[in-house]
């Protein structure tokens, strides 16, 4: 396969947290990483994006986000003070289905952390980083048993 044979879908669909895990792990320098990815359901707006990033003007992301699309920057830290951050950005108002999402994963954590003493092995510890990163629920009060 020659560059001029790859799709967009082939140079940068992100389809589990395993890939975005290995992506992230590929951009960070020695102080931070950065990440932005598209979130486009229809190949529509997939080529649109492309159009527009390789277009003549900065393109605006008010202009290129449309119902159903989002756009994610992910910073991950490496030195101390650099901090892991995420942004959002879609139209529309999405705060209470984010507050959610963010709500389940801080829960997540807080479980994890208060494992940590209790983790012996690396089973345990995959046991663990499994349950942590296991598809999201969209009933708010999943239980990891239900899984």
């Amino acid at each position: 396969m020659t560059l001029q044979d790859l799709t967009i879908d082939d140079l940068f669909a992100v389809t589990d947290l395993a890939e975005l895990s290995g992506f992230a792990a590929t951009t960070l320098m020695e102080v931070y990483g950065n990440i932005n990815l598209f979130a486009l359901p229809t190949t529509a707006g997939k080529n649109e994006l492309v159009t527009a990033l390789r277009g003549q003007h900065k393109p605006e992301l008010n202009t290129l986000l449309h119902d159903g699309e989002t756009f994610v920057n992910i910073v991950v830290g490496c030195d101390p003070g650099n901090y892991d951050s995420p942004l959002a950005i879609a139209p529309g108002d999405h705060r209470q289905a984010w507050h959610t999402i963010t709500d389940q994963y801080r829960r997540r954590i807080v479980t994890y952390e208060a494992a940590i003493p209790t983790i012996t092995s690396f089973d345990d510890l995959f046991n663990a980083l499994t349950e942590l990163h296991r598809p999201l629920t969209p009933d708010t009060s999943e239980s990891p048993t239900s899984q």
